[in-house]
Protein backbone atom coordinates (compact mmCIF):
# COMPACT_ATOMS: atom_id res chain seq x y z
CA UNK A 1 0.00 0.00 0.00
CA UNK A 2 1.20 3.48 -0.82
CA UNK A 3 1.03 5.48 2.44
CA UNK A 4 1.83 8.82 0.84
CA UNK A 5 -1.50 8.88 -1.03
CA UNK A 6 -3.65 9.50 2.09
CA UNK A 7 -1.10 12.05 3.33
CA UNK A 8 -1.02 13.83 -0.02
CA UNK A 9 -4.82 13.90 -0.05
CA UNK A 10 -4.83 15.45 3.40
CA UNK A 11 -2.40 18.17 2.38
CA UNK A 12 -4.33 18.93 -0.82
CA UNK A 13 -7.55 19.57 1.12
CA UNK A 14 -8.20 23.35 1.02
CA UNK A 15 -9.57 23.37 4.58
CA UNK A 16 -6.48 21.57 5.89
CA UNK A 17 -4.32 24.05 3.97
CA UNK A 18 -6.15 27.02 5.51
CA UNK A 19 -6.10 25.64 9.04
CA UNK A 20 -2.46 24.54 8.82
CA UNK A 21 -1.31 27.84 7.33
CA UNK A 22 -2.87 29.68 10.25
CA UNK A 23 -1.89 27.22 12.97
CA UNK A 24 1.27 27.22 15.02
CA UNK A 25 2.39 23.91 13.52
CA UNK A 26 4.81 23.67 10.64
CA UNK A 27 3.86 21.42 7.75
CA UNK A 28 6.56 18.93 8.77
CA UNK A 29 5.39 18.94 12.41
CA UNK A 30 1.80 18.33 11.31
CA UNK A 31 2.80 15.55 8.93
CA UNK A 32 4.98 13.91 11.57
CA UNK A 33 2.20 14.13 14.14
CA UNK A 34 -0.25 12.54 11.69
CA UNK A 35 2.20 9.72 10.98
CA UNK A 36 2.87 9.25 14.68
CA UNK A 37 -0.83 9.04 15.51
CA UNK A 38 -2.22 7.37 12.37
CA UNK A 39 0.74 5.56 10.77
CA UNK A 40 -0.09 2.19 12.25
CA UNK A 41 -3.72 2.54 11.23
CA UNK A 42 -2.63 3.34 7.66
CA UNK A 43 -0.21 0.43 7.59
CA UNK A 44 -2.56 -1.98 9.29
CA UNK A 45 0.25 -3.18 11.54
CA UNK A 46 2.56 -2.06 14.33
CA UNK A 47 5.36 0.15 12.99
CA UNK A 48 8.84 0.73 14.29
CA UNK A 49 10.12 4.28 14.71
CA UNK A 50 12.28 3.85 11.61
CA UNK A 51 9.29 2.68 9.56
CA UNK A 52 7.34 5.76 10.65
CA UNK A 53 10.16 8.02 9.42
CA UNK A 54 9.84 6.41 6.01
CA UNK A 55 6.19 7.39 5.73
CA UNK A 56 7.06 11.06 5.33
CA UNK A 57 6.12 12.40 1.91
CA UNK A 58 9.57 13.84 1.23
CA UNK A 59 11.98 10.96 1.13
CA UNK A 60 15.01 12.28 2.95
CA UNK A 61 17.43 10.45 5.20
CA UNK A 62 15.56 11.20 8.38
CA UNK A 63 16.75 9.74 11.64
CA UNK A 64 14.32 8.30 14.13
CA UNK A 65 15.55 10.85 16.68
CA UNK A 66 14.88 13.76 14.34
CA UNK A 67 11.40 12.42 13.59
CA UNK A 68 10.68 12.00 17.31
CA UNK A 69 11.88 15.56 18.05
CA UNK A 70 9.57 16.92 15.36
CA UNK A 71 6.64 14.97 16.82
CA UNK A 72 7.50 16.26 20.32
CA UNK A 73 7.59 19.85 19.01
CA UNK A 74 4.19 19.37 17.34
CA UNK A 75 2.66 17.95 20.52
CA UNK A 76 4.12 20.81 22.54
CA UNK A 77 2.63 23.35 20.12
CA UNK A 78 -0.79 21.69 20.32
CA UNK A 79 -0.71 21.73 24.13
CA UNK A 80 0.41 25.38 24.11
CA UNK A 81 -2.51 26.26 21.81
CA UNK A 82 -5.01 24.74 24.21
CA UNK A 83 -3.42 26.56 27.16
CA UNK A 84 -3.54 29.83 25.20
CA UNK A 85 -7.29 29.51 24.60
CA UNK A 86 -7.85 28.60 28.27
CA UNK A 87 -5.70 31.54 29.41
CA UNK A 88 -7.61 34.01 27.28
CA UNK A 89 -10.90 32.67 28.60
CA UNK A 90 -9.68 32.73 32.20
CA UNK A 91 -8.65 36.39 32.10
CA UNK A 92 -11.97 37.31 30.51
CA UNK A 93 -10.96 37.93 26.92
CA UNK A 94 -13.30 35.14 25.87
CA UNK A 95 -16.53 35.09 27.82
CA UNK A 96 -18.31 31.76 27.79
CA UNK A 97 -20.92 32.98 25.26
CA UNK A 98 -18.09 34.19 23.04
CA UNK A 99 -16.83 30.61 22.68
CA UNK A 100 -20.02 29.68 20.84
CA UNK A 101 -18.73 31.00 17.47
CA UNK A 102 -15.59 28.86 17.87
CA UNK A 103 -17.77 25.84 18.53
CA UNK A 104 -19.87 26.68 15.47
CA UNK A 105 -16.73 26.76 13.34
CA UNK A 106 -15.61 23.43 14.81
CA UNK A 107 -19.03 21.98 14.02
CA UNK A 108 -18.78 23.11 10.39
CA UNK A 109 -15.36 21.51 10.11
CA UNK A 110 -16.72 18.27 11.62
CA UNK A 111 -19.60 18.25 9.13
CA UNK A 112 -17.14 18.80 6.27
CA UNK A 113 -14.91 15.94 7.49
CA UNK A 114 -17.87 13.58 7.77
CA UNK A 115 -18.93 14.41 4.22
CA UNK A 116 -15.40 13.79 2.94
CA UNK A 117 -15.33 10.31 4.53
CA UNK A 118 -17.93 9.06 2.09
CA UNK A 119 -16.69 6.42 -0.35
CA UNK A 120 -13.91 7.78 -2.56
CA UNK A 121 -15.05 9.17 -5.85
CA UNK A 122 -13.81 11.69 -8.33
CA UNK A 123 -13.99 15.15 -6.80
CA UNK A 124 -15.85 17.52 -9.05
CA UNK A 125 -14.84 21.09 -9.76
CA UNK A 126 -18.00 22.22 -7.97
CA UNK A 127 -17.01 20.32 -4.80
CA UNK A 128 -13.56 21.90 -4.93
CA UNK A 129 -15.10 25.35 -5.38
CA UNK A 130 -17.45 24.84 -2.41
CA UNK A 131 -14.58 23.53 -0.28
CA UNK A 132 -12.50 26.60 -1.09
CA UNK A 133 -15.41 28.86 -0.16
CA UNK A 134 -15.80 27.06 3.18
CA UNK A 135 -12.06 27.42 3.82
CA UNK A 136 -12.23 31.15 3.09
CA UNK A 137 -15.28 31.56 5.36
CA UNK A 138 -13.48 29.76 8.16
CA UNK A 139 -10.42 31.95 7.76
CA UNK A 140 -12.51 35.15 7.80
CA UNK A 141 -14.67 33.93 10.67
CA UNK A 142 -11.73 33.03 12.88
CA UNK A 143 -10.00 36.33 12.14
CA UNK A 144 -13.18 38.22 13.06
CA UNK A 145 -13.59 36.26 16.30
CA UNK A 146 -10.06 37.02 17.39
CA UNK A 147 -10.52 40.72 16.57
CA UNK A 148 -13.66 40.69 18.71
CA UNK A 149 -16.07 41.18 15.85
CA UNK A 150 -17.33 37.57 15.89
CA UNK A 151 -20.12 36.75 13.50
CA UNK A 152 -22.94 34.49 14.53
CA UNK A 153 -23.80 33.46 10.97
CA UNK A 154 -20.84 31.24 10.08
Amino acid sequence: MNFTRPLNGTFQDPIVQTLLKNSNLTTIQFESLLISLLGEELAGKRLSGLEKTRLRREKVNLTRGSFNRTVAQARSNVVASVYTILLLGYVGLFDTPELIPFLEIASRIKTYVEQRRTPPQAVTEEELRVTRIIAEELQRGIAELVRGTGRRDL
